[in-house]
Formats: C-alpha cells, sequence, structure tokens
C-alpha cells in the first residue's frame, strides 16, 4: 500500500489543502489498494489555514515509515524555526528516494533544504523573482508545473488539480486517475509547461505585431542589466522611432514606459517576497543607485519602497492607484 505524506507549514490556504486530501480521499475509494494518507505539521500540532480552519494532524510524530510521495504544503514564507524541526525527517525522505513535491512556498523549503540543486523547478510567478535571487543553483520557469525526477513543483491554486492527479495515476494507476477526474468533474489537463501568466505585452494589449512582442520579451529577459532602445529596436528589426511608433500602437505609451513598469513591477515583487536590501533590489531592477530606485519608485507607487515593504512584505498587495500600468498583482 502506497503512503502519501502532506506536511503542512502555515501560512497556507485552505484551498490548497482541500484540493490535495479531497482528491486523494476519493482516490481511495475507487484503488483496489487505497493509498494510506498521513497528514502532518511541524509541531505535531493543529496548524491554521490563511482563512483561520485548522488543519490537524493524523499523528503528532512523523511515521517512522517512510511515505512514497511527499508534498509540501506552504503559500506565504514562513521562518524557517518553523519547519526546520523536520527537516531532518524530510532529508531522510529525500534518500528513501520519494517523489517530494511543494507548490508556492512548499517550493522555497524544498530549496532550503536542498532538494532543488540543480533541478528545473516551478513556483507561483508573484513569487518567482525572488526565487531566482534567492536560489541560483535552481533553473526557475514559469510553468503550471514541473517534474525534474523525483522532485514535482507546482505554481499552486488550482494548478494541485493536475499534480494530485498526476500522482494518483503514478501510485493508483491511469484508471483510477480518470475515475476520479470524472468524479471531480476535473477539466482536461493542462500541459505542464503551460505558462502561469500571459505575457507583459497580452496584459497591456492584445498585440499581433511580432516585432512589439520580441522588444517586450528581450525587456523582460533583461530586467537586471537594461538594454539600450536603440538596441532593443534593431534586434527588434526596427529604427528607435519606428519602435516608439510601434509601442504607441500596440501598448499606448513609449518603449521606456513600458521597460520601466516592468523594472519596478520586478521591484514590488522581490520588495514583497524577497530577503533582498532596498540596495539589492535596486540593482536587481536595473538601477544604478539605490537613491534612484527610491525616488522613481516612489513617483509610481505613491509612497516609499520601504513603506511598500513594511505595509506589504509577504503577503497579496492591492493594485496601487493605477500606478502600475501592468497591473499584475492580485487583491486580496
Amino acid at each position: 500500500m502506497a503512503r502519501i505524506a502532506l506536511l503542512v507549514i502555515p501560512p497556507v490556504t485552505d484551498l490548497d489543502f482541500a484540493l490535495c486530501h479531497g482528491l486523494l480521499r476519493v482516490a481511495g475509494l475507487f484503488a483496489t489498494a487505497p493509498p494510506e494518507i498521513v497528514v502532518l505539521t511541524a509541531t505535531g500540532g493543529p496548524v491554521p489555514c490563511i482563512n483561520g480552519r485548522m488543519v490537524e494532524p493524523t499523528q503528532a510524530e512523523a511515521p517512522a515509515g517512510l511515505p512514497d510521495v511527499l508534498l509540501i504544503l506552504s503559500n506565504l514564507r514562513s521562518p524557517r524555526a518553523s519547519w526546520q524541526r523536520v527537516r531532518p525527517w524530510i532529508a531522510k525522505v529525500a534518500r528513501h528516494g520519494a517523489l517530494i513535491g511543494g507548490a508556492d512556498y512548499g517550493t522555497q523549503i524544498m530549496a532550503a533544504c536542498g532538494l532543488l540543486d540543480g533541478h528545473v523547478a516551478t513556483t507561483h510567478w508573484d513569487i518567482g523573482e525572488a526565487m531566482r535571487e534567492e536560489f541560483p543553483r535552481i533553473r526557475f520557469v514559469e510553468t503550471l508545473r514541473v517534474r525534474d525526477r523525483q522532485r514535482l513543483t507546482c505554481a499552486g491554486h488550482l494548478a494541485w488539480t493536475e499534480v494530485v492527479l498526476e500522482v494518483i495515476g503514478e501510485l493508483c494507476g491511469e484508471d483510477v486517475r480518470r475515475l476520479v477526474a470524472l468524479e471531480m468533474l476535473a477539466p482536461p489537463p493542462r500541459e505542464a509547461a503551460t505558462p502561469q501568466r500571459v505575457g507583459a505585452a497580452t496584459e497591456v494589449r492584445a498585440a499581433r505585431d511580432p516585432r512589439f512582442l520580441r522588444a517586450v520579451a528581450l525587456m523582460e529577459e533583461r530586467i537586471e542589466n537594461p538594454l539600450p532602445i536603440g538596441a532593443i529596436a534593431a534586434q527588434a528589426g526596427l529604427s528607435a522611432r519606428q519602435l516608439h511608433a510601434v509601442f504607441l500602437r500596440e501598448a499606448g505609451r513609449a518603449p521606456r514606459d513600458l521597460y520601466l513598469d516592468l523594472r519596478l513591477d520586478r521591484g514590488r515583487t522581490l520588495l514583497r517576497f524577497s530577503p533582498l536590501s532596498v540596495v539589492e533590489v535596486s540593482l536587481a531592477c536595473g538601477f544604478a543607485s539605490a537613491t534612484a530606485f527610491a525616488r522613481t519608485f516612489r513617483g509610481r507607487a505613491g509612497m516609499s519602497a520601504r513603506k511598500y515593504r513594511a505595509l506589504y512584505a509577504n503577503r497579496l498587495a492591492p493594485v496601487l492607484a493605477g500606478r502600475f500600468r501592468l497591473g499584475r498583482v492580485p487583491t486580496d
């Protein structure tokens, strides 16, 4: 009989836990040999979801029998002290050869335990930039999910459905996976490599000009070391004047303005979810000095970078009065 362990590290959403536990429970109804589902917490006691609902562990201590699959559920950064107690057990599970998966900050916990070094991984787009800065030995991609050997990482939330169904298929067989998907009215699974979000160009407007898309892609690739607008124009097959005209038509603003928004967008993410100092954030966003970054950020956000971090660190943040034109941050 297969054993699946769900390690719940707050802050965690009720949605992610319910998806995991609910789908596995239904799989147990159809499987000839139902998998054993073990719910664990780092403290051995109940832990709260973000909405206040308590998750009760099925046992106070990590089981002596190691799981075949370990899924780590955590949605925002937890202090290392909150999960260090189970770190040796996680390492033991890894040595055992188990499939280990995580989403959102579950991926961060896996990375901090050294489980993803040399691997390709994903996490929620909102914290991807912070993860890249914190764990340079891991190649992070912005897709729904990634399976790299015995490591399974995911963007979280509704993408957990596809991850858990994949695990069910592996442990219980394809017939059980199909039955669970049918019972739960799950839509056809998306490709693992499906992007988590549309590119900046499409968010601004449904662009059709491939030269515009190429220029924006170059901007997104070169945030830390920004390219001159003339160089971007040349690589897109345009003159600087033509590039300006294309951007006005496709995005309603000049190339420099959109490029600045992309850089500040990364700055917002790093301020919220990374441990980098404001000076380090400014460099990661391609500013020559922290002073220049601070002045530009205040002009767009209406508050200082330090105040923004104090208000929104490690949590979702509202769009700031439309000042960040890409508006990629959802409201609470």
